[in-house]
């Protein structure tokens, strides 16, 4: 206690609680100035509010585009395997082609790619050759056996004019 003033005057006073007011005034501001950023409560729920506002637009817009386009999804599957029958069936055609097949041989021709489809011609064309091989060499079919064929030799007996 060796600090200890007595304090005699009224101005010694006044300027020791002046110094005290100063510290208290300053300790005040520089909270309140801590504050100035802070929001309300009412203001946050207000701008709460707002944003839920421009969230529930923004899922309404984005519910209408939604239902807009909705149906181009399925549309282009559809297309998309439209378009894989067409490349598919020119492929096709083109190995038929390479492979001396008629047109109508197409349709008989399977697989889903390059080789299968190569390897069905070649069986259908090997198929085509030994007909036309058969055909050349005179091996038809027997008339009399024909003619032996019940319903055969009845249909004939109808009509007489058609050659088979």
């Amino acid at each position: 206690m060796a600090d200890f003033k007595v304090i005699n005057t009224q101005e010694e006073l006044d300027a020791i609680i002046k110094d005290r007011v100063e510290r208290a005034e300053r300790k005040i501001r520089e909270t309140r100035d801590s504050y100035k950023d802070w929001v309300s409560p009412a203001d946050a729920q207000k701008a709460a509010e707002e944003h839920q506002a421009q969230i529930d637009a923004l899922n309404q817009a984005h519910s209408k585009e939604l239902e807009k386009y909705a149906g181009y999804e399925d549309k282009f599957k559809e297309l998309e395997a439209q378009i894989h029958g067409y490349e598919l069936k020119a492929l096709k055609a083109k190995i038929a082609r390479e492979k001396s097949l008629p047109y109508e041989a197409i349709e008989f021709l399977k697989g889903e790619d390059e080789a299968t489809i190569t390897e069905s011609a070649e069986k259908l064309s090997k198929f085509s050759q030994v007909s036309k091989a058969s055909q050349a060499h005179g091996f038809t079919r027997d008339t009399e056996t024909e003619e032996a064929d019940g319903v055969l030799a009845a249909f004939k007996q109808l009509n007489p004019n058609i050659k088979l």
